[in-house]
């Protein structure tokens, strides 16, 4: 079974607190998205640039976002050449498709 894990730091660019209804954007130059992906002989982590994105905040609770991730700039930590061909073929993201990836968010629920 393949599993990844994604985490993404985000900086947001605004000039107020996030306490109103407003749609804030990503700086793609300053935010950082991370992957870790584990198998049974070992585990892989490394890098992916974001493209583009943004937040939609209500109250100090997001409400929506979406993010789009350039699929191109996948990069293993080790700079594993083979490793990063096999993300990019067809058999796991085949991104030969598209060049973009995204993730949307479409509320919070707490709990």
């Amino acid at each position: 079974m393949k599993h990844i894990y994604l985490i993404l730091t985000v900086m947001i660019i605004s000039s107020a607190p996030a306490t109103a209804k407003q749609k804030l954007t990503a700086d793609k130059n300053k935010s950082t998205l991370n992957w870790h992906g584990e198998k049974v002989t070992g585990e892989h982590s490394g890098t992916i640039n974001l493209r583009d994105g943004w937040l939609s905040w209500n109250n100090n609770t997001i409400t929506e976002g979406e993010f789009l991730i350039d699929m191109t700039t996948i990069k293993d930590v080790d700079r594993n050449e083979r490793l990063e061909g096999h993300l990019r073929s067809d058999d796991f993201f085949g991104y030969n498709q598209g060049n973009n990836s995204s993730s949307r968010i479409q509320g919070y629920q707490d709990g």
